[in-house]
């Protein structure tokens, strides 16, 4: 007796069942597998007007992509009885047109706005358009801060302000850091196109309630020491950031004190005398470098260990970060 053939019945929703080869049977979940095969339903969205020549469908939300294969899903044929729309549906949360968002993903990106829109296929997408981040430019001639931005991935470049610090004068340390901070910026970004982002900084060490910059000489730097040795002091860095965009500059700049609390190991006079010949002191506000030979000479800190050095991170990242800076 012949065998009769198998016939393909095409479903009103829009899917197939086709019979598989016998040499694809695969088992199924408890249950003998057919003589002829699991048939599978192969669902196309119904938009397209011919079922073997779909139109791409695409959606590129931000860094990956939904392929065809995701509309066009292969499951069985129980799975589909019911099923009256298409199968692939992507749920997009509908921004406003052109809604920024800002993040600090790493060097050279900045801020991107999302525009909605719709492909082909009637499926929405979401467009990416990258803005142009303003390079930060560091107004200062510390290579100790600009080795912090560097160790920290933060693209920069570096413009010193040639400021005469000892023309301005506050008796609060932390308004006179402040100052000098914006200062130093606002004489850089005289010199920069309109759009540039500065930062300023200014770092000086408070002991016993006398304020300590740079050393003028080893003698001071070594006079100092004898104070410093075996005590506390506050070293007090302030911070200036000039927005690059003019509706951020209505608002002012950002400025900021921060205060790290330092306790100096107790020296003797021989090693007092040995830092300062190595010179260091003299570059340094407080009379000493925590990333270099004076690390030694510190027992601990209390509070942000990079502003210290001279600018803090943290508060950078917290600036960098939002929309207003930017």
């Amino acid at each position: 007796m012949a065998a009769q053939p198998v016939q393909q019945a095409i479903q009103p929703t829009g899917a197939w069942n086709l019979p598989r080869p016998l040499g694809q049977q695969l088992p199924s979940h408890g249950r003998e597998p057919h003589p002829l095969g699991e048939a599978l339903a192969i669902h196309f969205p119904p938009q397209h007007p011919q079922l073997d020549q779909p139109d791409p469908v695409g959606f590129n939300p931000i860094g990956r992509r939904c392929s065809l294969a995701k509309a066009l899903e292969v499951v069985p044929a129980a799975e589909l009885a019911a099923a009256e729309s298409p199968i692939a549906h992507l749920h997009v949360k509908r921004p406003p047109k052109w809604q920024a968002a800002h993040c600090l993903a790493g060097p050279g990106q900045g801020a991107f706005v999302l525009k909605q829109g719709v492909d082909r296929g009637g499926f929405p997408v979401l467009h990416r358009r990258i803005l142009p981040d303003p390079m930060l430019v560091l107004a200062s001639a510390s290579p100790a801060r600009r080795r912090l931005l560097e160790r920290a991935g933060i693209a920069h470049q570096v413009q010193v302000s040639g400021v005469d610090e000892e023309s301005i004068s506050d008796p609060d340390p932390a308004q006179l850091v402040q100052r000098l901070a914006r200062a130093k910026a606002e004489a850089v970004a005289q010199q920069l196109p309109q759009g540039s982002r500065v930062l300023g900084c200014d770092s000086l060490l408070v002991f016993n309630g006398e304020v300590f910059g740079k050393p003028a000489d080893a003698g001071e730097a070594r006079q100092r020491w004898l104070q410093m040795a075996g005590g506390w002091g506050e070293l007090i860095t302030g911070h200036c950031l000039l927005p690059c965009c003019q509706e951020a500059a209505d608002g002012g700049p950002l400025l900021a004190a921060v205060v790290t609390r330092v306790q100096f190991a107790p020296l003797s006079a021989a090693e007092i005398d040995a830092y300062v010949a190595s010179g260091e002191p003299l570059q340094c506000a407080g009379g000493f470098a925590l990333e270099g030979r004076g690390g030694l000479l510190v027992e601990r800190i209390e509070g942000c260990f990079s502003n210290v050095i001279g600018l803090s991170l943290p508060l950078l990242r917290r600036w960098l970060k939002a929309p207003s800076s930017c």
